[in-house]
This record gives structure tokens, C-alpha cells and sequence, in this order.
């Protein structure tokens, strides 16, 4: 199965302070690493929501422009981000108690370019994610010994590197053709890890290839 990542306008966001919970004995259950955890996955909810909202432009955008196949990619990457995002959150909630953290800034109001230059940011802000910031988090994850939070990361990291892969592709077919009559027009979105396809496997497996997720869960874009 084919899949891809989302598009995501890097926002630089302020240092979180740590909230930690407490165990039985009152002592703190956290300690340097804890923070630096939180502080990652804050960024990456950060970054997936602001995602989310470039590729809602990004796809109406799309539409007007009569490239309705594009927009319902960037539909599909929009809720692969937000999707991602809740992921994070819930990781995020097994931490600590979220209710004592700061308010994450919301998502900026993004004005989108033409379809192909919107595409080419997409790529860019994907490029940068897989190969700066989750492999990173990741290796931090890793030194942590928090299992949760690498699989979290390494499926958004994963999915993001599919996504950058379609998004090549599609960016090939419209300057190629002038059009998107040759780009799919339904997108499935893993409910699980947030990878996305443009067909549904026929390898047999009928499964997520990343996270295992069956298929018949996946949600489908076609408007």
C-alpha cells in the first residue's frame, strides 16, 4: 500500500515548564528526561495541528483552482494531522497531568499560494519534519527508554516520510499535465497511525503496512 505524510508549517513554540504527577509517596515521577519529553511532544502537537490547518487551506485552495483530486489529498493530510496530533495528546496525558501545562498557542491563519506552489511547501515542511525533527525525538525517546512515545513519534515520522512521497508525485502529474485528472480521486487515512494511500492494498494483507490497522477502518476521503 501506498502512503503518505502531511504538509505542516513549522511554528516555533515556547519552552513548556514540566507538571509532573506524583506517586503514592508524594515523590516526584519525573525527572530531566520527563522534561525534555514533554517539552518534544508539545512541539509535535504543536506542529501537527498547525498542519491540519495549512492543509484545510491548502485544499480549498485546491478546489477553487478545479483541482478537486489535490484538494481531497490535502483533505485526507489534514485529518491524518489532526489524527496524529490526538496521538500525541494522549501520549502526552500519560505523562503528566496536562491540566497544569500552559496553553498551547493555536494554529496561524496560513494564506495559501497556487496548487503547485502549495504542494512544493508541503513537501518542504515534510522534508523537514522526518529528517530534523522526529528523528531527533526519537533518539531522545530512545535514550529514555519510553517505548510509547518512540512508537508514537517513529508512526508520524513514518507517515510523514509516505506523505512527502505522494506529494512528489502528485506535484510530477499536475506540472506534467496541467491538471489532476490522473491523481486519485479517494484517499484512505489510517485511523491508527495517521499514514495515508491513494488505493487500498491488494497485496493480501488488508492491513495497515505500519501499524496493522485493518483497512475496512480507514477513513475514506472522496469529497
Amino acid at each position: 500500500m501506498k502512503r503518505t505524510v502531511l504538509s505542516v508549517a513549522i511554528v516555533a513554540t515556547s519552552l513548556f515548564a514540566l507538571s509532573c504527577k506524583h506517586n503514592p509517596k508524594n515523590q516526584m515521577a519525573c525527572n530531566a528526561q520527563d522534561s525534555v519529553m514533554v517539552e518534544n511532544i508539545q512541539y509535535v502537537i504543536v506542529a501537527e495541528e498547525q498542519s491540519s490547518a495549512n492543509n484545510k487551506a491548502y485544499s480549498e485552495k485546491a478546489a477553487a483552482e478545479k483541482h478537486n483530486n489535490v484538494a481531497k489529498l490535502f483533505t485526507a493530510k489534514a485529518k491524518a494531522d489532526s489524527l496524529r496530533a490526538e496521538k500525541h495528546k494522549a501520549v502526552l496525558a500519560k505523562m503528566v497531568d496536562t491540566t497544569k501545562l500552559p496553553a498551547r498557542p493555536a494554529p496561524k491563519k496560513v494564506v495559501p499560494k497556487s496548487t503547485a506552489e502549495n504542494l512544493k511547501q508541503s513537501i518542504n515542511d515534510d522534508e523537514y519534519q522526518i529528517t530534523i525533527v522526529y528523528p531527533n525525538y526519537i533518539e531522545q525517546a530512545v535514550l529514555a527508554g519510553d517505548s510509547m512515545v518512540v512508537t508514537t513519534l517513529q508512526w508520524a515520522a513514518d507517515a510523514r516520510a509516505n506523505d512527502k512521497n505522494y506529494g512528489m508525485a502528485v506535484l510530477e502529474t499536475v506540472s506534467k499535465n496541467g491538471n489532476d485528472t490522473e491523481v486519485s480521486e479517494v484517499w484512505f487515512v489510517c485511523p491508527q497511525c495517521g499514514s495515508i494511500a491513494d488505493s487500498i492494498s491488494a497485496s493480501g494483507t488488508n492491513s495497515c503496512g505500519m501499524c496493522g490497522v485493518v483497512e475496512d477502518d480507514f477513513i475514506v476521503v472522496k469529497n
